[in-house]
């Protein structure tokens, strides 16, 4: 069972991997063009350099707040309750549950 949970739990983080690469890759492509001024002719707006670092920041931000989802994670043979009998182990004359 243990090699199982192993292979639940490496796909699930890969899995988290791919999420956020593609999230850092959206965030990005809409952050950078707004930052170099594309807007600019639009709005005559243009973003300063602390308001280009702080969302610059919220892409990393966003990406480890996602991957902090992961320590709730339990590996599906985990959760069926029918795991490894050494994990239910009970004290003598108890019933196991």
């Amino acid at each position: 069972m243990d090699v199982v949970a192993a292979i639940q739990v490496g796909r699930a983080t890969m899995r988290k991997v791919r999420e956020n690469l593609w999230w850092a890759f959206g965030y990005n492509t809409l952050a950078i063009p707004f930052g170099m001024g594309v807007a600019y002719p639009f709005i005559a707006q243009v973003v300063s350099p602390e308001l280009a670092a702080l969302l610059m920041a919220m892409s990393s931000v966003s990406v480890t707040l996602n991957t902090l989802r992961m320590r709730g994670y339990v590996p599906p043979v985990r959760r069926s309750g029918t795991g490894n009998p050494v994990y239910r182990a009970t004290a003598v004359g108890e019933a196991a549950k």
